[in-house]
């Protein structure tokens, strides 16, 4: 058993998708792979509690690394696709490689489209040569 969240919104109504991050040896990732379409497989939830009202704050900070940008991306789009809801959002997202950053199309298309309400900021701890984004690690520093 594992965790996801789904990057769906709940008016997202009959289904719900997943980001599944691949892993050579990860267990869910074999099984996984080994689905076919109109395959079963049980799932339970919701778990954890996070409550997030349109407007209830003027800008959002987040800093999330690998997969953990799922939630994230849930706030994120609930957020941006609320005409009503004018809040800001700035996400810092940490990989080790360009490869590794999931749904980096979804966010570049976000940014495009609401670049006065929500600006992403890539880190890679193992950039390319041509990389014009941050590089390094995201840690608490030194006090």
């Amino acid at each position: 058993m594992r965790s996801y969240t789904p990057i769906t919104l709940d008016s997202d109504i009959g289904y719900f998708e997943l980001v599944v991050k691949m892993y050579p040896n990860g267990k869910m990732s074999h099984h996984f792979r080994q689905m076919k379409e109109g395959d079963n497989l049980a799932v339970k939830g919701p778990k954890g509690r996070f409550s997030y009202k349109p407007g209830q704050v003027r800008a959002f900070g987040m800093i999330a690394g690998g997969s953990g940008i799922t939630p994230m991306f849930q706030v994120i789009r609930a957020i941006l696709e609320n005409p009503k809801d004018r809040t800001k959002v700035y996400l810092i997202y940490a990989n080790v490689t360009v490869d590794d950053i999931l749904l980096k199309e979804e966010l570049d298309r976000f940014a495009d489209k609401f670049p006065h309400r929500f600006h992403v900021f890539h880190v890679l701890n193992k950039p390319p040569n041509q990389w014009e984004w941050s590089t390094g690690h995201i840690s608490k520093g030194d006090d």
